[in-house]
C-alpha cells in the first residue's frame, strides 16, 4: 500500500468515527456517508472474489438492498459476506472479514453493513460497502447473532445468545445504551413496522423438567422506552425457537419452532408422536399467545422449521424446513380465516377453548400450504424481492433462487468454492438431516440443537417406561463412556446407532453413523459467559477451593470433570428408585439446564441447595452464602 493510499484510508476512518456520530438525522447522515464513500472509493479496499481460506461457506443470515438489487449473505464459517446481484444472478464479490459473520443488517443510508461476529467477546462491526473494510467495531455481549435497526435507524438491537440479553447500541456515538435481559438463548429478533415493539425468540425453555408445562418464550420489548414488556409462553413442548417475524400489518407475530410431545413414551414416530414442527401465532394487540399450527403432513414430517420471511405483498409466509430441505409457503389470509372460524361460533360468541385443538391437527393447513422440495441442503433463511425468492442453505455453497410466480422451478446461484466434505462435515450434515428419519419427522438436532440440550425430559425406552430423563449434551460423549443417564449404552458409538434405530426409526447406516461419530468427537466447549477475559474470575477461583473442600471433585474429576462411574445418589423415585446414574461432565454446565437425571433442578443452585439434603452433590449444607456463590461461579465457569 502506498503512503497516499494509507492517508486516504486513514482519512476515511476519521470521517466515520468523528463526523458520522454527530449526524442529527438521516439526511445529514447520508451526506456524511457520501463524503466517506467518495474517499474510500479511491482506495483498493479489502475485496476478494474467491474462497482464499479454503473453508466451508455455510451461508445463513441475509439482508437486501432493494434499491440496488443486492443481497448480502453471511458465509458463517468462511469469514466473508457474499454480495449477490439479483439482476444478473451472480456473486459480484465476497467481502473478506477477520471473523465469521453470524448476523447482518443494512444501514438505512445503504453504505454501511452491520455484522455480528458470534464470539464470546462479541462485537458488531461496521463494514464500509465501498471498501469492504471494517471501519468501526461496537461492543456487544456473549455470542451476538441476530441484529436489527430501530425504526428511525439510529439504534441497533443485538441478540446476545449466551448473555441472555439484548444490546441496544447508539449508532451515532457507538455507545452501549442498555442491556435488556430476556430469557434463555435469544436467537432471533424482529421489529414491528411502526418501530414500537421488538420481538425476541428465546431458543430454549429454562424451566424445571418436571413441570407440567414447559415452553420456550418470546420476549416483547418496548423499542422506544427500551423496557421489557413481557415474556410469552407458547404451546407446551415448544422448543428450538429459530425465528420470529411480524405480519405486514403488525397484527400478528409468527414464531417457527419444534413442538415436542415429550409427555408420552417414544414408542412410535408416526403422526408426529415424538416431535411435530410448528408455527406459533401471537396476537400483537393483546400481547397474548393465540394458537399453533403444524407444518407437517399426516404422513410426512416437516422437520426443523427455521427461517421465515413474508412475501413482498405480505400475503404469504415462507418458512424453511431445514431438516427435510424444503420451503413451506402459507397463505396467511386463508390461515387466519380458518383460525377465526375456530374461535368464533356461528352465533358470534368467542370460543377460545377450541384454539388449542389446532396444535394437534396435522391437516389444518391442507390446501393453503405448499411444500416445495429444494436442491440445497439444510435451508436456513429467505429473502423475497418481489420477483424471486432466495434461500440460503448451511450445507450448500449456493443460494437457491425460485421465481415468485412459479416456485417449482429454481436455479442455483454459486457463492464460492468449497473444499470437499470431510468426514466431520458429513457427520454434521447427517446429524441435521431428517431424511434419515422415517417419514422425515425429526433429525438428531430436534432433541440436540447444536448437539447440546433441548431443555426437555424424554421417556426413552432404553431403561424401561414411565421414568423420563433430561436430554444430555453430546459434548465429550465419545470421551466419557458409558452413555445415557443410566449408562445403558457402553459407549457413545453404541448410542448413536441405537438412536438411528429407535429414535429416527430408520435402518442402520454404518457409514453415516461413523460420520456422526466423527462430528460429535470434534465438538469443543464454548467459553462460559461467567469467565473474565477467558479466565476464572477471582470469585470462581475461590469457588474452586470450595469445590475441592466440599468433595465435589471426588466424582467430577479429570479433564472432563467426571470419573465415568455410576452412583446411587438417592435422587431416584418411582421407577428409578435406587437407580444408579452416570456422573455427568461439568463442562459447559452453564448451558445444560435443567439438571439432575429427571431435570427437576432448573438451576445449579437448586442442585446444590434444594435437592442436596443428603449431601450427595457435595457437602454444601454448612456453606456460607459467600462460599455457595463462589462455588456456583466456579461450576458455571467450566
Amino acid at each position: 500500500m502506498s503512503f497516499i493510499q494509507y492517508i486516504i484510508k486513514f482519512t476515511a476512518f476519521l470521517l466515520l468515527v468523528l463526523v458520522l456520530p454527530g449526524a442529527k438525522d438521516k439526511e445529514e447522515r447520508r451526506v456524511n456517508y457520501d463524503v466517506l464513500n467518495s474517499q474510500i472509493r479511491m482506495s483498493n479496499g479489502y475485496i476478494i472474489t474467491a474462497n482464499t481460506r479454503n473453508r466451508y461457506l455455510s451461508p445463513t443470515k441475509m439482508c437486501s438492498d432493494s434499491a440496488r438489487g443486492i443481497i448480502y449473505v453471511c458465509l458463517s464459517t468462511a469469514g466473508g459476506i457474499a454480495e449477490v446481484n439479483s439482476k444478473t444472478l451472480k456473486t459480484d464479490r465476497v467481502i473478506d472479514l477477520p471473523f465469521d459473520p453470524k448476523g447482518v443488517a443494512l444501514d438505512m443510508g445503504g453504505a454501511v453493513l452491520y455484522v455480528s461476529d458470534g464470539k464470546p467477546e462479541g462485537s458488531v462491526h461496521c463494514i464500509g460497502l465501498e471498501s469492504g473494510a471494517v471501519i468501526k467495531s461496537l461492543p456487544a455481549g456473549h455470542t451476538p447473532e441476530a441484529i436489527c435497526l430501530s425504526g428511525d435507524g439510529k439504534k441497533l438491537f443485538v441478540t446476545n445468545r449466551f448473555s441472555d440479553s439484548i444490546s441496544v447500541i447508539d449508532l451515532y456515538s457507538g455507545d452501549l445504551l442498555k442491556n435488556i435481559m430476556v430469557d434463555r438463548e435469544p436467537i432471533s429478533i424482529d421489529i414491528s413496522g411502526d418501530g414500537k415493539i421488538l420481538a425476541v425468540a428465546n431458543r430454549l425453555p429454562g424451566a424445571s423438567g418436571t413441570r407440567n408445562y414447559i415452553s420456550g418464550k418470546v420476549s416483547l420489548i418496548d423499542a422506544i422506552s427500551l423496557e421489557l414488556i413481557k415474556h410469552i409462553d407458547l404451546a407446551d413442548g415448544s422448543s428450538s425457537l429459530n425465528d420470529v417475524k411480524f405480519s405486514g400489518n403488525d397484527d400478528f407475530l409468527y414464531v417457527s419452532h419444534i413442538l415436542s410431545r415429550y409427555q408420552v413414551p417414544t414408542t412410535q414416530i408416526e403422526r408426529g408422536w415424538i416431535n411435530t414442527n410448528a408455527l406459533s401465532i401471537i396476537d400483537v394487540e393483546s400481547q397474548n399467545y393465540l394458537t399453533t399450527v403444524l407444518l407437517d403432513d399426516v404422513t410426512r414430517g416437516a422437520a426443523n422449521p427455521y427461517g421465515m420471511t413474508l412475501s413482498n405483498d405480505d400475503k404469504k409466509l415462507y418458512v424453511t424446513l431445514s431438516g427435510v430441505h424444503e420451503l413451506c409457503v402459507i397463505d396467511l389470509e386463508k390461515m387466519h380465516v380458518r383460525i377465526q372460524g375456530r374461535s368464533i361460533h356461528r352465533d358470534g360468541k368467542i370460543r377460545q377453548n377450541k384454539l388449542p385443538d389446532i396444535q394437534n391437527e396435522l391437516s389444518f393447513l391442507n390446501g393453503i400450504r405448499l411444500r416445495v422440495p429444494l436442491k440445497v441442503k439444510s435451508p436456513r433463511f429467505i429473502v423475497d424481492d418481489g420477483k424471486s425468492v432466495y434461500v440460503s442453505s448451511y450445507f450448500s455453497a449456493n443460494l437457491e433462487v425460485l421465481k415468485s410466480e412459479d416456485l417449482t422451478h429454481s436455479v442455483l446461484l454459486p457463492l464460492g468454492v468449497e473444499p470437499e466434505m470431510s468426514e466431520i462435515r458429513k457427520g454434521e450434515m447427517n446429524f441435521s438431516d431428517a431424511e434419515m428419519c422415517f417419514q422425515g419427522w425429526q433429525s438428531c438436532v430436534s432433541c440436540h440443537p447444536d448437539a447440546r440440550v433441548d431443555g426437555l425430559t424424554w421417556d426413552l425406552l432404553n431403561d424401561g417406561i414411565g421414568n423420563p430423563k433430561k436430554t444430555k449434551s453430546m459434548l465429550w460423549a465419545h470421551e466419557t463412556p458409558p452413555s445415557m443417564i443410566t449408562g445403558v449404552r457402553d459407549s457413545a458409538e453404541m448410542a448413536v446407532r441405537a438412536g438411528i434405530r429407535h429414535i429416527l426409526f430408520a435402518q442402520d447406516n454404518e457409514l453415516k453413523a461413523q460420520e456422526i461419530d466423527a462430528f460429535l468427537s470434534s465438538l469443543r466447549p464454548v467459553p462460559s459467559p461467567f469467565l473474565e477475559d477467558n479466565k476464572l474470575s477471582e470469585k470462581a477461583l475461590k469457588g474452586k477451593l470450595v469445590f475441592e473442600a466440599a468433595g465435589c471433585k471426588q466424582c467430577h474429576s479429570g479433564a472432563y470433570y467426571t470419573d465415568g462411574n455410576l452412583y446411587d445418589i438417592y435422587s431416584g423415585h418411582s421407577n428409578d428408585e435406587k437407580a444408579r446414574f452416570d456422573t455427568p461432565s461439568l463442562s459447559e454446565a452453564w448451558r445444560n439446564a435443567p439438571y439432575l437425571h429427571d431435570g427437576r433442578a432448573a438451576t445449579i443452585r437448586e442442585v446444590l441447595v434444594d435437592f442436596n439434603k443428603n449431601g450427595t452433590h457435595g457437602k454444601t449444607g454448612n456453606l456460607t452464602d459467600e462460599e455457595l456463590n463462589c462455588l456456583l461461579e466456579y461450576v458455571l465457569s467450566l
